[in-house]
């Protein structure tokens, strides 16, 4: 690639030795504290990739954590499309990357974390459409909800919407089943709505995912913890949207 450093190189090719040599070389030749200057680390290429950048495309586990380990903010630099090693990492869903990032980045309060194309990285993997990973999706957003850092439940894109609206609105029912089940997912983010005053309730009645809205309502039971009487700003309820398409009965919601 045009304007890779040999850092980039020794990264792409997983060679870690290499990788530890021109850190510390570049450290001492500027002086750095700690033999190692971050510099070097931060240099994009023609694209905008960093090293780590290219040793999580390249799914180069070792080469990541001693990357990140050195300079964790990288994890959040933007290439040319706007995307940051930590949302790559979640696009491949390879969880022990994404472990490595997690644990390095989660304590950088005030490094500010891009959404790229608008969305947090937890939308990528809802959003991808190969129905071969829905496994993959499901595990991904579990490791993602077991960290402490960062709340994905609490992460919103350009449209107010948090990551079971995303899931609801796409038809992810084994998603949207699996973080129901969870215990991190709590009532206002269940019932929480988006600009448009959408919950995911309302969602998944707007694209007809009959699946979504029966896992939402009346798959078991004894969950009531979803309001059916809220309204959106054009004052429907979910159950009003249902009757509005006229695809499905609205006995497919549970009886307020």
């Amino acid at each position: 690639m045009i304007g890779d450093t040999a850092l980039h190189v020794a990264a792409k090719f997983g060679k870690l030795d290499i990788i530890k040599v021109l850190t510390v070389e570049f450290g001492k030749r500027r002086h750095a504290d700690d033999f190692v200057n971050k510099q070097l680390l931060r240099i994009k290429n023609q694209i905008g990739n960093t090293a780590l950048h290219v040793a999580v495309i390249t799914q180069n586990l070792n080469e990541v954590k001693y990357l990140v380990s050195i300079d964790p903010e990288v994890a959040y630099y933007l290439n040319e499309e706007k995307i940051s090693p930590f949302y790559l990492a979640v696009e491949t869903k390879n969880k022990e990357i994404l472990k490595a990032l997690l644990e390095e980045a989660r304590d950088l309060d005030d490094v500010e974390r891009p959404r790229p194309r608008g969305e947090s990285p937890i939308y990528a993997i809802i959003l991808r459409r190969n129905k071969a990973c829905k496994n993959g999706h499901v595990d991904i957003v579990n490791e993602l909800l077991e960290q402490q850092w960062p709340n994905p439940t609490e992460f919103l894109n350009n449209e107010g919407q948090n990551i079971l609206h995303i899931a609801a609105k796409c038809g992810k029912y084994v998603v949207v089943r699996n973080l129901l089940r969870n215990p991190k997912l709590e009532m206002f983010v269940i019932n929480a709505k988006d600009n448009l005053g959408n919950t995911a309730l309302h969602l998944a009645s707007m694209n007809l995912h009959p699946n979504v809205v029966c896992s939402l309502t009346w798959e078991d039971k004894e969950d009531k913890r979803v309001d059916l009487e809220l309204r959106n700003n054009d004052g429907l309820t979910a159950i009003d949207v249902v009757a509005d398409r006229g695809s499905w009965p609205p006995s497919t919601l549970r009886e307020v």
